[in-house]
């Protein structure tokens, strides 16, 4: 099954909108995210998987996946609210942040939140491929990406 997503982000020919860009295919998402790297947006981009549950009145989505993309750097990082894929049926949630051994040298600073700021730490900087590959991923399983590593975070 692959899920639709629901992607939050700016586009800079468009009015800004609490209307999501919606994706549906591989192809949809290459798409969109070669434009969110080539394009600074004022906040990073969320996406929402519709066919995942939702809670309260206003039918919140239960998780979220945000993405900061810098393709000029050709580098990403990604952050997951949610369920934790590795304790299933535990319903631990939480947020985590990307992360690895090797971290990309000369990065660029990348934001978790642009408006406070805060600021993704260093070491959850990867290249853009493997942000790319998380990406789709998720729009598969609906789920936190496994092919990337991840570390817990107080911030999402």
């Amino acid at each position: 099954m692959s899920y639709t997503l629901d992607v939050y982000y700016h586009r800079d020919d468009e009015r800004d909108s609490d209307e999501p860009t919606v994706v549906r295919t591989s192809a949809e998402l290459d798409e969109l995210l070669d434009y969110i790297a080539g394009h600074e947006q004022p906040n990073p981009p969320v996406l929402h998987a519709r066919q995942r549950p939702t809670f309260g009145p206003l039918n919140q989505p239960d998780h979220q996946l945000k993405i900061d993309l810098d393709g000029a750097a050709q580098v990403g990082a990604i952050s997951f609210m949610g369920d934790d894929p590795d304790r299933p049926g535990d319903e631990h949630a939480g947020a985590w942040v990307t992360t690895t051994d090797q971290p990309v040298r000369d990065a660029p600073v990348l934001y978790l939140d642009k408006h406070v700021p805060v600021v993704f730490p260093a070491d959850a900087v990867l290249p853009l491929d493997v942000v790319r590959r998380a990406v789709h991923e998720f729009r598969k399983t609906g789920e936190r990406p496994r092919c990337v590593r991840w570390q817990e975070s107080d911030v999402f």
